[in-house]
């Protein structure tokens, strides 16, 4: 068989190309690398994080110099801020070194590639040089400084069993470490030292996390007081001279130039105890042994100690005092939160389908049914009641946990759930709902007060043949945290309820007179009263706006111990007002 010699070779095999195409190689250095500070910049934008900062940042976006990869990181709550940061770098290159940057690199995110961008770029004659997707490889020296800062982060605050709402903080204080320490990206110096031209002061680093005294500079402290008190140290600001400190019992992060560390201090983990009980985030640890009362130990306490026996060789002729009573003094305070809280107590196992161990022991005491024939009749009719009220009770309960098994029990169960877009949606309209009746406003929270919680309550409502027609959200307060006294009084929780007598009189009257009855609801019942007591209550889950204010109740809200009592005064006083007068004999009806 003879081969056609003046026929072209395919050079090119579409199904080798579909079969075997991979990425392309990267080069190992770059090709085209600045040599003059704050030539090029390279940018990446990270973000969103789980835990919101402690200053209500979610991202946070780095800028590398090309020369020396000098590290600025600036902190975002959302993606739409990053233009600005950008802009702000860009004129702190030109103050720095009197001219703009000649490129831009960057990835190709929308937050990043806008017309702002483009237009402030071509204005101040700047380059901008973006990634191909799904190749973050070329810009390679971001990612790897984010995944350092990243890990020096991390470090320091699983080091010194800090919370991780400070992760802003230790980014920071990574980022200026990372400038004022030997790399191999330049020989001989620093980050530091190729930016600013100088080489850096080491010699006031100290450990993330260490402790910092800081002058007590309030106006409230007595002459005898201590002066300073122990703060966490979470990062220098302008060199040396200032310190920012973590303040435990107030959740903040202030700044000083009064400061002193410890130099004798040995490495160990912050156990200060918190002074915000039922809002310690993951990481913090609270001491509670230094803050039990120590008492003497009594013969009451050991059982081991032989009484002293009297003996009658002695008389003693003076009057004896009697014996005064002791009060018992209570060792710990009362939580309210724990002792109301439903969630605390341990569920009964009769709740939980399928559970075969009983969850109280067997009742010796009741008749088995070999005492049948000893009982009486009027013995064996009361048992059978009995037995009946059991059954019922069972089938009840078991019927209660099935029709709330599918709801979802926190905020974050309802949006990894399949109908997430429905139960986000109630969110919305109960806090629209809410903040249209001015619910609560944003206050500081005084130093003397404390929180209670709130969470949401889900359900769904259904028609006639069990469909549903409509999902429902309730912001509700978790009321078992209210302290009495403080937050409501003893007689502030009463409301009246209606007498059944009374609905059939009405019934019976409408009846026999041929009137006509009508029935409606008012929505959001319990917003419509007004509180009297100050009460200061977390933000909403999933609304937060990032700052350290809470919400101070203007109207009450469901979950209160107070608002039956409140809504039922807000009630008769409307109704009073169009002229109703309210019965004696049975306060829920009016005339």
């Amino acid at each position: 068989m003879g081969v056609d010699q003046s026929s072209n070779p395919s050079r090119t095999c579409e199904a080798c190309i579909q079969a075997k195409q991979a990425h392309t190689s990267f080069p190992q250095e770059a090709q085209h690398q600045s040599t003059e500070p704050g030539e090029r910049v390279v940018s990446d934008v990270w973000g969103p994080a789980k835990v919101t900062s402690i200053g209500g940042w979610k991202y946070y976006i780095f800028f590398t110099d090309d020369t020396g990869c000098f590290v600025s990181p600036l902190f975002l709550s959302n993606k739409t801020q990053a233009f600005d940061r950008i802009k702000e770098h860009v004129l702190h290159i030109k103050r720095r070194f009197g001219k703009a940057p000649k490129y831009l690199r960057i990835d190709n995110g929308t937050e990043l590639i806008n017309e702002k961008l483009k237009k402030f770029a071509g204005d101040a004659g700047i380059a901008i040089e973006i990634t191909a997707p799904y190749s973050p490889s070329q810009n390679g020296i971001a990612e790897r400084f984010n995944r350092t800062l990243l890990e020096l982060a991390r470090a320091m605050l699983i080091a010194k069993n800090l919370p991780q709402f400070l992760w802003d903080e230790a980014v920071a204080h990574a980022a200026y470490l990372q400038n004022r320490e030997p790399t191999k990206a330049v020989k001989g110096k620093t980050l530091y030292e190729v930016w600013n031209g100088k080489m850096p002061n080491v010699a006031h680093l100290r450990k993330f996390g260490c402790n910092v005294w800081i002058l007590d500079e309030s106006n409230n402290r007595s002459k005898l007081d201590p002066k300073s008190k122990k703060m966490v140290f979470v990062g220098f600001m302008d060199g040396s001279k200032l310190v920012h400190y973590y303040k435990v019992r107030t959740r903040k992060i202030k700044v000083s130039r009064n400061f002193t560390f410890n130099e004798n201090e040995e490495p160990n983990e912050w156990t200060e105890p918190v002074d915000l009980p039922g809002l310690q985030a993951e990481g913090e640890n609270i001491d509670t042994s230094s803050q039990q009362t120590l008492t003497p130990e009594t013969k009451e306490d050991d059982p081991t100690i032989p009484e002293p026996i009297p003996t009658s060789t002695t008389q003693s002729t003076a009057p004896v005092d009697p014996p005064q009573r002791q009060l018992r003094t209570r060792k710990e305070d009362i939580d309210y939160k724990k002792i109301g809280n439903p969630q605390a107590c341990t569920a009964s196992k009769r709740f939980s389908i399928g559970s075969t161990a009983p969850s109280t022991p067997p009742n010796i005491g009741r008749p088995t049914i070999s005492s049948h024939t000893k009982s009486t009749p009027k013995e064996r009719a009361n048992m059978a009641v009995q037995t009946l009220l059991e059954a019922l009770l069972d089938e009840t309960e078991i019927s209660y946990t099935s029709n709330n098994v599918d709801l979802p029990q926190t905020q974050e169960e309802a949006l990894d759930r399949p109908e997430s877009g429905e139960w986000q949606a109630a969110m919305d309209e109960e806090i629209f709902t809410l903040k249209g009746m001015g619910t609560w406003r944003m206050e500081d929270l005084p130093s003397d007060r404390k929180t209670i919680g709130c969470r949401w309550v889900f359900t769904k409502k259904r028609d006639e043949h069990r469909n549903i027609i409509k999902y429902k959200a309730r912001l509700v307060a978790q009321g078992f945290s209210q302290k009495p006294g403080t937050d409501y009084s003893n007689d502030g929780t009463f409301a009246p309820v209606m007498r059944f007598e009374t609905l059939r009189t009405v019934l019976a009257y409408s009846a026999v007179h041929n009137l006509k009855l009508r029935q409606f609801d008012v929505k959001g019942a319990y917003l419509h009263g007004r509180l009297q007591k100050t009460i200061y209550m977390c933000q909403p889950p999933g609304y937060e706006d990032g700052t350290h204010q809470v919400c101070l109740l203007v109207r009450s809200l469901y979950g209160l111990k107070q608002a039956v009592n409140v809504w039922n005064h807000e009630l008769n006083r409307v109704l009073q007002e169009l002229g109703f007068m309210q019965l004696k004999t049975d306060y829920c009806c009016y005339i």
